[in-house]
C-alpha cells in the first residue's frame, strides 16, 4: 500500500523525482498580485464619476457667476424715479401715487426707519 502511494506523489510532482510530472505550482516572483480587469474597471468607472461630478460644479459656479454679472450694478439711488406724493402744509403724506414703473417708492431716511428693520436685515 504504501508503493502505491508513494508512486501516486512520485507521479504528481517533480521533488519526489519524476521530471515529466506537470508542475502546478505559482512561481512566487516578490510583487504584489493585481487587482485584474475588475478592479481597474471599478477603480476607472469611480474615477470617471468624480471627474463628471468635478465638472459639474465648476460649470454650475461658473454659470452663477455668470449670471451675477449680467445683473449689473446695485443702484445707487440717483436714477430711481419716487413716487409723486400729495402732502398736507406740516409735511405729512396725505397721498402717494405709483411711478412710471408701478411701483411705490417713498422718500426715506435712516432716522425715520425702525431701528428692527436694519437689525432684521442684518
Amino acid at each position: 500500500m504504501s508503493d502505491t502511494s508513494n508512486a501516486d506523489h512520485s507521479a504528481h510532482s517533480r521533488e519526489s523525482g519524476n521530471p515529466e510530472a506537470e508542475c502546478t505550482a505559482v512561481p512566487q516572483t516578490g510583487s504584489l498580485p493585481s487587482r485584474g480587469p475588475a478592479g481597474d474597471s471599478v477603480r476607472f468607472r469611480w474615477r470617471i464619476a468624480l471627474l463628471v461630478v468635478c465638472l459639474g460644479c465648476l460649470s454650475a459656479l461658473g454659470a452663477g457667476a455668470w449670471w451675477i454679472a449680467t445683473l449689473g450694478s446695485a443702484p445707487l439711488g440717483k436714477e430711481i424715479a419716487f413716487s409723486t406724493r400729495v402732502v398736507d402744509r406740516d409735511g405729512r403724506l396725505l397721498r402717494g401715487y405709483a411711478n412710471p414703473e408701478g411701483r411705490w417708492r417713498l422718500p426715506a431716511s435712516v432716522a425715520g426707519v425702525d431701528p428692527r428693520f436694519f437689525a432684521m436685515l442684518l
